[in-house]
């Protein structure tokens, strides 16, 4: 088990996944979170929390994940593959993990805090994310 860890670890992956973290998601949703706080504030109600969540996962979630495998294939050197598949599978996932968890940052954490606190959630999807962009042995 540890020598198939080994070989299957990639530190060109690792280093592809945090610059396409540092350069797109990070700025994407730090922007989005703060025009999304600014457009329907938490502050008016439950019906704004619900509007958020919707926005993030009808809106945010996909656009995210559009531009989310091209990037890394071009950072990693990779053919421009098909990604549709990648795409909807990841986003079912994202609709699976994410709702409930927004709707309790949204309701409850400070705008300013989000984006950290959502960050740690995100550390387990983009394991996810890895092993579908790499899900033919790429």
């Amino acid at each position: 088990q540890r020598n198939k860890l080994q070989r299957d670890w990639s530190t060109a992956r690792l280093a592809a996944l945090g610059l396409v973290g540092a350069l797109y998601t990070a700025p994407m949703f730090h922007f989005f979170y703060e025009w999304l706080e600014l457009t329907i504030p938490t502050t008016i109600g439950k019906r704004a929390v619900s509007a958020q969540v919707a926005l993030d996962q009808l809106v945010a979630a996909p656009l995210f994940l559009v531009g989310f495998f091209p990037v890394l294939a071009v950072l990693e050197g990779r053919p421009l593959v098909s990604w549709r598949k990648q795409v909807w599978d990841s986003l079912k996932l994202a609709w699976l993990i994410f709702p409930p968890f927004q709707l309790v940052s949204f309701a409850f954490l400070p705008a300013k805090t989000r984006v950290l606190v959502i960050n740690v959630l995100d550390l387990g999807y983009n394991v996810a994310l890895s092993l579908f962009a790499h899900r033919d042995g790429e």
